[in-house]
């Protein structure tokens, strides 16, 4: 996430209780396509390890390493939890590697880009 755009985000949830917003910027150039797994985890990635499982009710997956961002945040949804991937037009959805049985809560089209909001199962 380039830094212009954490700073708007930030200024929105700034009063939400139990956001916490972190500027990482990403360790490969941005035009190189997103793919599941990276050898070292770019620290993007790796900020999910600091949660524990089934510990976050809501994930938004957003900007550069999305394949890789998905997988390390699978284990840390509870059951019941929301996975949004912004962008989901960019891949066949089996190559987001979200599990089967995880259920298609929404999903929203517009004329540039798809969103879609997974429910992982209780």
């Amino acid at each position: 996430m380039d830094a212009e755009w954490f700073d708007k985000v930030r200024s929105h949830v700034v009063d939400v209780p139990s956001v916490e917003l972190r500027h990482i910027p990403p360790e490969h150039p941005l035009d190189e396509p997103t793919r599941p797994r990276y050898e070292p985890t770019p620290r993007y990635v790796a900020v999910a390890e600091e949660f524990p499982d089934d510990s976050l009710d809501f994930v938004l997956v957003d900007g550069h390493y999305r394949q890789a961002c998905i997988l390390n945040a699978l284990a840390k949804l509870r059951p019941g939890g929301l996975l949004v991937v912004d962008n989901t037009d960019w891949l066949p959805e089996p190559d987001w590697a979200v599990p089967e049985g995880w259920r298609v809560a929404h999903r929203s089209v517009n004329v540039v880009t798809e969103t879609t909001i997974w429910r992982k199962p209780i």
